[in-house]
C-alpha cells in the first residue's frame, strides 16, 4: 500500500486525535498526585479506546476472507488498519502510563511492540520495493507465470542451438507441454502431426508417429478438365459400324427446318449456274436483270432529266486550278551543336558474394556443450554451475570469452542466448524482491494473534471475572 494523497484525511484525523489525547494525558500527569494510572477515569477511557481501535485493526483479516462484504472498500480497511492501529498503540501507552506491570502486562507490551515494529517495516518495504521493481526489473511479469515463462525460454534456447549446432541429446519429456505452447505462439503447428516433427528438429531420440497408409492418388483438377475436353476416339469395329448405320438413316429421316431448306435451294441454284457456264464457255454472260426503282428514285431521275447542266460550266468547274508556286528559298541548316563529351563512368563490377566457410564441427560442439552444461541449468532453475550466470558482471565476462572462442557467424546466436539469460536474471530479481515484499507478514501475523489472546486475558484479569487461585 503506497502512501499517497488519499491518506491525507486519515493523517489529519490521526494527528488531531493524538494531539487531544496527549494534551489530556499531560494535564492528568501534571495535576495528579500519583500520576496517570490505568484504573483512573481517563486511564480507562484510554484503555477502552485503544482496545476498540486494536479490534478494528484486527478485523482486516476477516474482511480479506470475506470479500463479498460491502462494508467499506478494501482500501478503506487498509488505511484504517494502518492509522487507527497506530493511534490505538499510543492510547494503550497512555492507559499504562508508560510503566511495566506484571508478567501478563509485560507479555502484552512485547507482543504489541512487535506488531507495531513489523507493521511499520511492512509499510516501508511497500514504499521502496515497487520502485525497485520498476528500475531493476523492466521485464516484470506476474509471479505465478515465472515458472512457465522460464520453461518456455529454455525451449527457445534449445531451438536456437539446435538450428546452429545440431539436435540436442537431452531429455525433452518435461518440456513437451511448454514446447507445444511455444510452437503455437510461433504459428508453426498447422496440424497435430507437426508437433513430433518440430520436436525432432530440436531433440534427438524423439519418437515420430507411424506414417499414414498411402491413399490412391486423386486426379488434379487440371487433369479432370483435360480429360473432359479431350475428344473421344471411337474404336471402329464391325459391331460399332453396324450400329452406327441405322442411326445415320434415322438422322436423315428427321424433318429439316425452313432455314436449312432455304440454304439447300440456294446451293442448288448456284450449282446449276456453274453447270451452264461449264457447258458453253464462249457464250456471252447473261445480262443482269434490271433493277426495279422505287417511287422515290423514279421521281429523282425525272427531276434530273428536266434540268440539264451546261457542258462548259461543268468542264470549267471540273478544270483543275494551276498556280505557279515560287521556288522555296534555300534554308540554311544550323550548325549542329557540339555537346561536350562526358566521360562514361567506368562500369564497376558487382562485388562477388562472399563464400562463407563452413564452421568447424568442433566449434559447434563447443557451443552445444556450453549450452547444455551452463545455460540450460540456469534457465531451468535460475542457478548456474559455479554461479557463472547469476549476476550481470560474471555473465558478461563468460559470454565475452565465448565470443572470442567462436567465429563471428555464431555471435548472433550467442547474443540471443545472453538476452535469454538476462531475462531469467530479472525473473530471479523479481522473485527475491517479491519475497522481501511479503516476508514481514511472517513476523507480523503471529504477534498479532498473541496480542489478541493476551488482550482478552488482560481484560478478564483486570475485571476479576475469573477467580484465580486463593
Amino acid at each position: 500500500m503506497l502512501i499517497d494523497r488519499t491518506h491525507k484525511p486519515w493523517i489529519v484525523a490521526s494527528v488531531l486525535t493524538l494531539t487531544v489525547a496527549s494534551s489530556a494525558y499531560w494535564v492528568i500527569a501534571k495535576h495528579s498526585m500519583h500520576g496517570p494510572a490505568g484504573g483512573s477515569v481517563l486511564g480507562l477511557i484510554f484503555g477502552v479506546g485503544g482496545s476498540l481501535l486494536m479490534i478494528f485493526a484486527a478485523l482486516l483479516a476477516v474482511r480479506k476472507r470475506l470479500p463479498t462484504w460491502r462494508v467499506g472498500s478494501a482500501q478503506f480497511w487498509l488505511r484504517g488498519h494502518l492509522w487507527l492501529g497506530t493511534i490505538g498503540f499510543v492510547l494503550i501507552l497512555f492507559h499504562a502510563g508508560f510503566k511495566w506491570g506484571g508478567l501478563l502486562e509485560n507479555l502484552l507490551w512485547i507482543s504489541f511492540g512487535l506488531v507495531v515494529v513489523t507493521g511499520f517495516a511492512g509499510v516501508v518495504l511497500q514504499q521502496v520495493i515497487p520502485r525497485l521493481l520498476t528500475t531493476r526489473v523492466p521485464l516484470e511479469t506476474m509471479v505465478a507465470q515465472i515458472p512457465f515463462l522460464s520453461k518456455t525460454m529454455l525451449f527457445r534456447a534449445d531451438q536456437l542451438i539446435a538450428k546452429q549446432a545440431g539436435v540436442l541429446n537431452v531429455d525433452c519429456e518435461p518440456l513437451k507441454p511448454f514446447a507445444e505452447e511455444a510452437l503455437k505462439q510461433q504459428r508453426v503447428l498447422k496440424r497435430e502431426s507437426d508437433f513430433p516433427k518440430e520436436l525432432a528438429k530440436v531433440y534427438a531420440n524423439v519418437a515420430l508417429p507411424d506414417a499414414d497408409t498411402k491413399k490412391p492418388h486423386a486426379p488434379a483438377p487440371a487433369e479432370i478438365v483435360n480429360t473432359k475436353s479431350a475428344p473421344a476416339i471411337p474404336v471402329l469395329s464391325p459391331t460399332v459400324s453396324s450400329v452406327s448405320e441405322p442411326a445415320a438413316e434415322v438422322s436423315a429421316a428427321k424433318p429439316k427446318s425452313p432455314l436449312e431448306l432455304m440454304r439447300e435451294k440456294a446451293a442448288a441454284k448456284a450449282a446449276a449456274g456453274d453447270a451452264v457456264a461449264t457447258a458453253n464457255p464462249s457464250a456471252p454472260p447473261a445480262a443482269a436483270p434490271e433493277k426495279k426503282l422505287s417511287p422515290l428514285e423514279q421521281m429523282q431521275a425525272k427531276l434530273a432529266a428536266k434540268k440539264p447542266a451546261p457542258a462548259a460550266d461543268a468542264a470549267e468547274a471540273h478544270k483543275p486550278l494551276t498556280v505557279e508556286n515560287p521556288a522555296p528559298a534555300e534554308i540554311k541548316k544550323p550548325a549542329p551543336i557540339v555537346k561536350p563529351t562526358a566521360e562514361k563512368p567506368v562500369a564497376v563490377a558487382p562485388p562477388k558474394p562472399k563464400v562463407v566457410a563452413p564452421i568447424p564441427p568442433a566449434l559447434l560442439a563447443e557451443l552445444r556443450d556450453f549450452h547444455v552444461r551452463v545455460v540450460r541449468s540456469f534457465l531451468s532453475t535460475g542457478r548456474s554451475p559455479q554461479h557463472r550466470l547469476d549476476d550481470n558482471i560474471s555473465a558478461r565476462r563468460v559470454f565475452a570469452q565465448l565470443r572470442s572462442d567462436l567465429p563471428a557467424e555464431l555471435h548472433d546466436s550467442i547474443q540471443q542466448l545472453e538476452d535469454l539469460c538476462e531475462e531469467r536474471r530479472q525473473f530471479n530479481t523479481q522473485l527475491r524482491l517479491h519475497r522481501w515484499l511479503h516476508w514481514w507478514l511472517i513476523l507480523h501475523i503471529p504477534p498479532s494473534i498473541a496480542l489478541l489472546v493476551l488482550f482478552v486475558a488482560h481484560v478478564i484479569v483486570s475485571l476479576r471475572v475469573v477467580p484465580f487461585g486463593r
